[in-house]
C-alpha cells in the first residue's frame, strides 16, 4: 500500500466511524473512539482485502468500500465485546 491509498482509507475510516458513531447512538462512548476505531478498521480493512487479492491497491472506489466495511466491523464487535455496560446486564 502507498502513502495515497493509506491516508485515504483512513480519512474515509474516519468519515464512516464518525457516521457509525451518529447512527449507533446507544453506546456511551465519545465521538472520538469511534472516529479513532473507524481510522483503523479503514486502514486495515483495505489492507486485508487488497492483500487477499479482492481489492486492487490502485482502485478508488473499491478501496473505499473496503475502508468503510473494514470501520463498520471494527466498530460493532468494539461495541459487542468491550461494552461494559452491556456485558454487565447480560
Amino acid at each position: 500500500m502507498n502513502f495515497e491509498t493509506i491516508v485515504t482509507t483512513a480519512v474515509v475510516g474516519s468519515l464512516a466511524g464518525w457516521l457509525i458513531a451518529l447512527v449507533m447512538k446507544r453506546s456511551g462512548y465519545e465521538l472520538i473512539v469511534d472516529t479513532a476505531l473507524g481510522v483503523v478498521g479503514g486502514v486495515v480493512g483495505g489492507f486485508a482485502l487488497r492483500m487477499q487479492g479482492i481489492v486492487a491497491a490502485d482502485s478508488r472506489l473499491p478501496m473505499t468500500a473496503a475502508a468503510v466495511v473494514g470501520a463498520f466491523i471494527l466498530i460493532v464487535v468494539h461495541r459487542k465485546v468491550w461494552n461494559v455496560e452491556t456485558a454487565a446486564s447480560r
